[in-house]
C-alpha cells in the first residue's frame, strides 16, 4: 500500500507586507467614501511568496467624542491580481476581500495629524487561475497602530 497524502506543517511564520494609498472624499461632518491602491504581499516558512495588487474602494466615519479624541470606523473592499512563488514555480492568482477597522483617534492640530489605536480584521479569497492549486481564504486581525497627516487641495 502506498500512502500519497500530504501534510503541510502545522505551523508557518509569517512575513507580511500590507499597504494603501488613498484618496478620500468627504461626505458630511461623519462620512467619507475613499478609492485608492492596495499592496499586500506576504511570505511564508514553507519557502513561498506572494505579491498582489489592485484597487479598493470603502467608506469611513469619524464620530468625535471630544475636541480632539475621536472614534474612526472603516471598511473597504478590494480586488487584486497577485502571483504566487515557490519551489521554482510561478502562478496567478487573484484575490478579493474585506478590511475592517475600529480605532480611537487623537488629533493633534498643530502637525495636521492624527495617530490612531485600534484593531483591525481584513479576510480575502484567493483563486488561482490554474484549476488543480487550492483556493484560499484566509483571515488576518490585530492591533493597529497609526499615523496619518492630513491636507486639503
Amino acid at each position: 500500500m502506498v500512502d500519497n497524502s500530504y501534510s503541510l506543517p502545522t505551523e508557518y511564520k509569517f512575513k507580511r507586507k500590507d499597504s494603501d494609498l488613498a484618496l478620500n472624499y468627504r461626505l458630511n461632518d461623519y462620512f467619507k467614501v475613499f478609492v485608492g491602491a492596495k499592496y499586500l504581499g506576504f511570505s511564508h516558512s514553507a519557502g513561498a511568496d506572494f505579491l498582489a495588487f489592485g484597487p479598493g474602494l470603502g467608506l469611513s466615519a469619524t464620530f468625535p467624542i471630544t475636541d480632539n479624541i475621536f472614534l474612526l470606523a472603516n471598511l473597504s473592499g478590494f480586488y487584486l491580481w497577485g502571483e504566487h512563488k515557490g519551489s521554482g514555480n510561478k502562478y496567478d492568482y487573484n484575490q478579493y476581500g474585506i478590511n475592517s477597522t475600529l480605532s480611537l483617534a487623537y488629533y493633534i492640530a498643530p502637525a495636521s495629524t492624527t495617530v490612531s489605536l485600534g484593531g483591525r480584521f481584513q479576510r480575502y479569497k484567493h483563486v488561482y487561475e490554474l484549476d488543480y492549486l487550492v483556493d484560499g481564504d484566509v483571515k488576518f486581525y490585530g492591533i493597529t497602530l497609526t499615523a496619518t497627516y492630513s491636507f486639503s487641495i
